[in-house]
């Protein structure tokens, strides 16, 4: 059952009261006799008192006669409400937070599945208004049988190939308590209004709802196939330090390609993407072919095309992280600090592991002077950008502070002998424009010590045979999770 966990595992099921769902909780107990089974009824708020006290007792009555126990979770009152950066229907609103409060509900239950009873005629109807979306085979693709919702839950859709039809015959031969939604008629919402297009449809070209459905399913592999091929593409126009992507790289790859690598990079730094259509892909991907630089929204994220680079930053996180600031103690040996879902890890070495970071048989002062050491493994430490600052004027507690670059910040880089300002050498150093609003400062005493993974300042920077403190930086670079048809 699409790797339903068997023995007597935890298993949330969805239960609406209608038939679907009771199928779902009818048949999950006859695959699965032995698990720990939680019908769980979700409270959209939009719907009268009455009605939803009618559908829980439904429910109620389906848990007990499957020894199942039951729930009820509530959405909050304003789930609905549009948000002024979203420009989804009421209906797609409602199910991204109804699948978040199963997600957590599962959580807080110790279980991984949520079961629906989504069937056929719910895969025809998706599909359908995919296609008066615009959308392409991911949207046509329509409802996979298993996708994740959250960090380690799974929807699992294990009726997809049943009509509606069956399903309910199914439920009244097992005696069933049943409630029906009365919204369900209501045309004023696009999937009901689907539905009777469906039907009037299925009168015309019988077979019509299957048809559709096995549309559906055969673009769910051929997209398991393009995510694989988009997979592998994105991983080889990353940059080197994995927070952005190579501009020349993308423009060697096919227009469609190239959508599909910026939508996997939109929800690796936004968690989804959702709100990046097609309109907001196609300009990113145009400026990329022309050469073009500058700012694009891209849905739940932001772009900027500079330096070479297209680097995407989540709306959220970049906002959080402006102004920021955190205070930290020198290490006595080394110390780690989460910065931003990325990692600075700060290590004491030797003057003479000092001098083995040069190169052509010369102390390499910058890290020492300020460039930065490769972004490898040094000395059997971790991967990342770093650099090394003077040890004796970090001493083991001395106050630091971590913070985002200000307006008007200047200090003198390692190598030169005047201040300058750190937009404007930030910009040179060929660091993206994103990148250069939140690269993490290290300050003592108010004084710029290093643009982490950038340079050193040229009063810390550590000198050739001396005691340093290595400074490296490791970017969130978490990977996005594609799974093939579903």
């Amino acid at each position: 059952m699409l790797g339903v966990p068997a023995g007597t595992a935890r298993i949330i099921i969805a239960c609406s009261g209608g038939s679907d769902s009771a199928a779902a909780l009818l048949a999950v107990r006859g695959a699965r006799p032995r698990a720990h089974l939680i019908a769980c009824y979700v409270d959209h708020a939009v719907r009268p008192h009455a009605s939803i006290a009618r559908d829980k007792l439904a429910v109620k009555a389906q848990a007990n006669s499957c020894g199942a126990e039951f729930a009820s979770i509530g959405l909050d009152a304003g789930s609905h409400e549009k948000p002024s950066h979203e420009k989804s229907s009421p209906e797609a609103r409602l199910r991204t937070h109804r699948y978040m409060a199963l997600a957590d509900f599962a959580r807080s239950h110790r279980a991984s599945i949520v079961v629906t009873g989504h069937q056929r005629d719910d895969v025809a109807e998706s599909s359908l208004m995919a296609l008066l979306r615009g959308s392409g085979v991911d949207g046509i693709a329509a409802m996979r049988p298993r996708r994740p919702i959250g960090d380690g839950i799974d929807v699992v859709r294990p009726l997809l190939w049943a009509p509606k039809e069956l399903l309910a015959e199914y439920a009244r031969a097992k005696g069933a308590t049943i409630s029906e939604d009365e919204t369900n008629d209501d045309e004023r919402y696009r999937r009901n209004a689907i539905r009777r297009v469906l039907r009037d449809l299925e009168s015309i070209a019988p077979g019509s709802r299957q048809a559709i459905a096995r549309g559906a399913a055969i673009a769910n592999d051929d997209k398991s196939l393009l995510d694989a091929v988009a997979v592998s593409a994105w991983r080889r126009v990353r940059s080197r330090d994995g927070a952005s992507l190579v501009a020349a790289e993308l423009r060697r790859l096919p227009d469609a390609l190239l959508r599909r690598v910026l939508r996997i990079e939109v929800r690796r730094v936004a968690g989804d993407a959702r709100d990046f259509t097609f309109a907001h892909c196609a300009a990113i991907a145009t400026a990329v072919r022309a050469r073009r630089g500058g700012s694009f929204h891209a849905g739940r994220a932001k772009a900027e095309l500079s330096a070479g680079r297209a680097t995407f930053t989540s709306i959220a996180s970049t906002e959080s992280q402006v102004g920021e600031r955190l205070t930290i103690a020198a290490p006595q040996k080394s110390a780690r600090v989460s910065w931003h879902g990325g990692t600075i890890s700060l290590r004491r070495i030797a003057g003479s592991a000092v001098a083995r970071h040069g190169r052509g048989g010369r102390a390499k002062a910058q890290p020492l002077l300020g460039a930065t050491v490769e972004a490898r493994p040094l000395h059997g430490g971790e991967g990342g950008v770093a650099i090394l600052l003077d040890a004796a004027l970090l001493p083991a507690g001395a106050e630091l502070t971590l913070r985002s670059p200000q307006a008007g910040d200047r200090f003198v880089p390692s190598g030169r002998r005047s201040a300058v300002g750190l937009a404007r050498f930030l910009g040179k150093s060929g660091l993206p424009l994103a990148q250069r609003k939140v690269v993490p400062l290290l300050c003592k005493n108010g004084s710029i010590t290093a643009a982490v993974g950038v340079r050193a300042s040229a009063e810390f920077a550590a000198r050739p045979g001396s005691s340093a403190l290595e400074v490296r930086w490791k970017p969130a670079t978490a990977q996005p999770r594609v799974r093939a048809g579903g």
